[in-house]
């Protein structure tokens, strides 16, 4: 395509052939590490090609926009695209080029959806924060959590043909995406066990502060419930108790929405019966109030049990948090 007259590179060259899919991100706390493939989880089954993911899979036109989604991607996932197919790039000396791309030829400039990535290829956009990455025929075993090595992490991903014109192309690719899932460690981690107002095991609090869940109001990030904290001074946190598994790699992810006027947010783990956090992260001051996703990443050391907490320090006046779906899974 680089050897067609200018006049062809035009406004609409941003049509390139994106698959959007739904997935539940927000802002990312603690810059997550790249997950190891640790027996069992994740990136272990993506990697041995294991049969218990969430599959998506749909015909990619080289010159039509497809929009689709997965379903509530959550952060730990493990990602793997493939491809098949052939996509002819038009014009006189067009020619037909499978999801890899032309070889060694980097789309050069911003008129190209993808910058750096082989031109006709098939590649990977977060879309919140705009990275993109080659996708191709096979993209190999991507964490969810810290793919998104750009900027505050996406919303969407989006799938798409690199090329800079699109109406005169033909051909299709035929596109898989399969989805591994860690399980967490947290019980009830949504909160929709919880029949009542009144915060109930395996859930607990911390402080003298007003607290509870939202039973079915329409607050929660997901689901029916989330949990809440209002007060106006002191320390606060809604806690559990999580079983882990000694010396192993694990990551802490929740949503919170806040009432945007206060800089004392924190959220971490502890030994069971200490104040002194094993690891944490901050939070707060969020405002327009939306929910926004913490991750955190912990050693967990010699300990078999730690006590993981969201809450915060009151600024004086009346303030709140709200929690959904909180999740701690080694990886």
């Amino acid at each position: 395509m680089d050897t067609m007259p200018t006049s062809r590179r035009r406004g609409g060259r941003w049509l390139a052939a994106l698959l959007l899919l739904t997935i539940t991100a927000g802002l990312q706390v603690v810059t997550a590490a790249p997950a190891a493939a640790v027996p069992g989880n994740a990136m272990w089954r993506c990697q041995n090609d294991m049969a218990d993911y969430l599959g998506w899979s749909a015909e990619i036109s080289g010159t039509s926009r497809l929009v689709s989604a997965i379903g509530n991607l959550q952060p730990g996932s493990v990602i793997r695209i493939t491809a098949s197919g052939s996509v002819h790039n038009g014009s006189w000396f067009g020619q037909w080029r499978g999801p890899d791309g032309s070889l060694n030829d980097p789309a050069p400039h911003a008129e190209w959806p993808a910058i750096g990535v082989n031109k006709f290829a098939l590649y990977g956009r977060w879309s919140r924060n705009g990275h993109t990455f080659h996708a191709g025929s096979d993209s190999g075993c991507l964490d969810y959590s810290s793919a998104r090595s750009v900027g505050n992490g996406a919303e969407e991903l989006g799938i798409g043909v690199n090329d800079d014109v699109l109406h005169d192309n033909s051909g299709s690719f035929r596109v898989n995406v399969r989805v591994w899932t860690n399980s967490s460690d947290v019980v009830d981690g949504g909160f929709e066990r919880q029949s009542t107002s009144t915060l109930s095991s395996p859930w607990s609090g911390e402080g003298t502060g007003f607290k509870g869940v939202d039973v079915n109001r329409g607050l929660s990030y997901s689901g029916r419930n989330n949990a809440f904290i209002r007060t106006n001074t002191g320390w606060n946190a809604v806690t559990q108790r999580v079983r882990v598994v000694p010396n192993r790699m694990y990551r802490m992810s929740a949503w919170v929405r806040t009432s945007g006027n206060y800089t004392g947010g924190t959220f971490g783990v502890r030994p069971v019966g200490r104040s002194t956090p094993l690891a944490w992260g901050t939070y707060g001051d969020y405002s327009p109030p939306r929910y926004r996703q913490l991750l955190l990443d912990f050693h967990s050391g010699p300990h078999g049990e730690l006590t993981l907490y969201v809450g915060y320090w009151a600024p004086g006046y009346d303030s709140w948090v709200q929690v959904d779906d909180v999740q701690v899974w080694a990886h």
